[in-house]
């Protein structure tokens, strides 16, 4: 039970070690009770994220933006030009530094899709982003 009395289910959760690193800063600086209150915070964010994307129907247009190690380019690559029917335009960059060029995969690659099609088509793209393996953020903005 938490502290407002509602059941709650534990989970485990593995993290690479530099992000459980990350969580731990959050907690410190930001004040958590604990590590799984922010994890809790987070995960709320995401249920409402997915909620409001959820919620349209019709026609929509907007942009996707995302942040991805280089090495998921390639399949990336695939799930955008399977969906060029929506895709209308994208612009790509490398946040590289210096050991890009030495090591690949420190590379950040950065996509934003500007797309206009029907709500359940954005959100199968979106999806398909989003769980692609080493993709770290995948929004979604509506015009």
């Amino acid at each position: 039970m938490t502290k407002k009395g509602k059941a709650t289910e534990i989970i485990s959760v593995s993290l690479p070690e530099s992000t459980a690193r990350e969580v731990d800063r959050l907690v410190d600086e930001k004040g958590y009770p604990s590590r799984s209150e922010l994890v809790r915070e987070a995960v709320r964010g995401l249920i409402r994220a997915d909620q409001r994307l959820a919620d349209v129907d019709g026609e929509v247009d907007g942009v996707i933006i995302l942040l991805y190690d280089h090495k998921a380019s390639r399949e990336v690559s695939d799930v955008r030009h399977a969906n060029m029917h929506i895709i209308k335009s994208f612009m790509h960059t490398d946040f590289s530094d210096h050991s890009c060029s030495v090591h690949e995969d420190a590379c950040k690659c950065c996509e934003v899709l500007m797309f206009s099609g029907p709500a359940v088509e954005v959100r199968r793209v979106h999806d398909a982003f989003r769980t692609t393996k080493h993709v770290e953020e995948s929004l979604v903005f509506l015009a």
